[in-house]
Parts: C-alpha cells; structure tokens; sequence
C-alpha cells in the first residue's frame, strides 16, 4: 500500500500541475477574446466574429479540463493520504519509506 500510496500522490502532484496549466491557457483564450471587444462590450463590426468564437472556445474547453484535472487531483490526494495512513497503520512506516 505504501507504494501505491506514494503513486497516488505523485500522480495528484501532476494533475495539478496540468490543471494549472490548462486554467492558465484558459485565462490567456479569455484575454485574447476580450482583447477584441471595444470597451462597451461589443465586437466591432470589422472584427472577425469567427476568431472571436474560437478564442471563447478554446478557452471554455481549457476551463472544462482544468476543472476535471483538479477534481482528479483532489481523489489522487485524497486516495494518497487514506492509503499512506493505512500503510502506517499497518507497518508502521510512512509510505514506502523505512526509517
């Protein structure tokens, strides 16, 4: 279980750093897409609508995946710490690790 629980964590750990990233590349879609609006919220008319929507997309589905790796990464941390708890329960050691 030590093992397993050390694996559990490692992958939480990357899930949150994709997660990061993809809110990241959200965030950047977002600006781009605001960045074309005038300042009263609207699309000038010689503004192409379809970079526009692509931008908004992008960013929604960058959002839609960092929000699914960081539930992933809670149940990866979350698994982590019951399964490294029970591995001290039951050898006395935290994880794989021996002292």
């Amino acid at each position: 279980m030590g093992w397993t629980a050390l694996a559990a964590g490692v992958a939480g750990v990357a899930l949150g750093a994709v997660a990061i990233w993809q809110e990241s590349s959200a965030s950047r879609s977002y600006r781009t897409a605001k960045s074309m609006l005038l300042t009263s919220g609207v699309l000038p008319a010689d503004a192409d609508a379809r970079v526009y929507a692509d931008a908004v997309a992008a960013g929604d589905r960058s959002h839609a995946v960092a929000l699914g790796t960081g539930i992933g990464t809670g149940v990866a941390i979350a698994g982590s710490v019951v399964l490294g708890w029970l591995a001290y329960r039951e050898t006395g050691a935290i994880g794989p690790i021996r002292f």
